[in-house]
């Protein structure tokens, strides 16, 4: 049975709240989605405040000491994703958003079978793409899928991020996973992937692909034989191969030589969508997941539009996967 949630009035901590991510300018703090609320945001009252000062402190001893405008901030051990900016006045805003550290079992996400076994499979390799807009649970279900292979399957996982948003590292399961925060002042992705591949790790896991060097260097590594996964913004899953596409012609590589390596290496994207709708008790998230796997099934169809471009043409495969995962009628 769901637990109603804790109003403004009753928390005695910021931690007792569930709130997508939190504002903190030179003289306020602003929560923003609480759940419960019926307001998109919400000033933090003033039994409250001695959390943000403790944060708001946090964040400008990091700015001072690491020198980046990303980084992350912990309360009581939760961690903050946290990114400066500067307003007009030239003052230093926060805005922090909260990383699910208790990441959902894989199982309870609701995927489709088919779409579960393929991600679970002992001999998974290529490229797997969790996409969608900000704040819609990619990291949570990107770190649910790095989590369970290593439980199911064992080995070693490298987990790299800039900067992390969930506490990966240790023992899973029957496996180990290695996580390296990235600076880009220190070789970005590209440096920590290169290293990365001298460990003989199992399954590799790129926290966020957002720039060019890092496009082209998780779908080139994505061929090696072992599975990466790496989220994207992106607003469907026909986009998610046009960002990744748009970001290889930004580097200035053959967008068409590109488009071959990502038809040969990719294994699976997982676009999602969260939700609002409004409750008797206020506003709640429902996901919503469209997806595209290529286990053999319809591969050669599939990869074919992809080394051409057309991926437009993915909406008829992806329309039929999910209405074969409806209906049961699998090919």
């Amino acid at each position: 049975m769901e637990t109603m949630p804790v109003t403004l009035e009753q928390a005695t901590s910021l931690l007792d709240l569930r709130f997508v991510d939190m504002i903190i300018g030179p003289d306020y703090a602003e929560l923003r989605e609480l759940e419960g609320s019926q307001s998109l945001t919400d000033k933090v009252p003033g039994h409250l405040q001695a959390d943000v000062i403790l944060l708001r402190q946090q964040c400008r001893q990091a700015l001072r000491t690491l020198t980046k405008s990303e980084f992350t901030a912990t309360l009581a051990e939760e961690k903050f994703r946290v990114t400066q900016l500067f307003d007009v006045d030239s003052q230093d805003i926060f805005i922090l958003a909260r990383a699910d550290v208790k990441t959902r079992p894989l199982k309870s996400l609701g995927m489709a079978e088919r779409l579960f076994n393929h991600l679970t499979r002992p001999k998974l390799s290529g490229l797997v793409v969790v996409s969608g807009g900000m704040r819609h649970g990619k990291t949570s279900t990107a770190d649910a899928i790095f989590i369970d292979r290593l439980e199911r399957h064992g080995g070693l996982g490298i987990a790299l991020a800039d900067p992390p948003e969930t506490a990966l590292n240790g023992i899973h399961g029957k496996g180990r996973a290695i996580q390296i925060e990235v600076a880009r002042e220190h070789g970005g992705y590209q440096e920590q992937l290169m290293r990365g591949l001298r460990s003989r790790a199992n399954i590799f896991y790129l926290g966020e692909t957002r720039d060019p060097p890092s496009a082209i260097e998780v779908v080139r590594v994505s061929g090696n034989g072992w599975p990466v996964l790496t989220t994207l913004h992106a607003d469907s899953p026909e986009l998610t191969f046009t960002k990744l596409q748009s970001l290889c012609a930004g580097s200035g590589a053959s967008v068409e030589s590109f488009n071959a390596m990502l038809a040969d290496n990719i294994a699976a994207v997982i676009h999602q969508q969260l939700e609002t709708v409004k409750t008797a008790t206020g506003i709640a998230k429902r996901l919503q997941i469209n997806w595209l796997v290529l286990d053999g099934k319809e591969d050669t169809a599939i990869r074919a539009k992809i080394r051409k471009g057309d991926f437009a043409g993915l909406n008829t495969e992806i329309a039929a996967q999910k209405a074969a995962a409806i209906f049961g009628n699998r090919t």
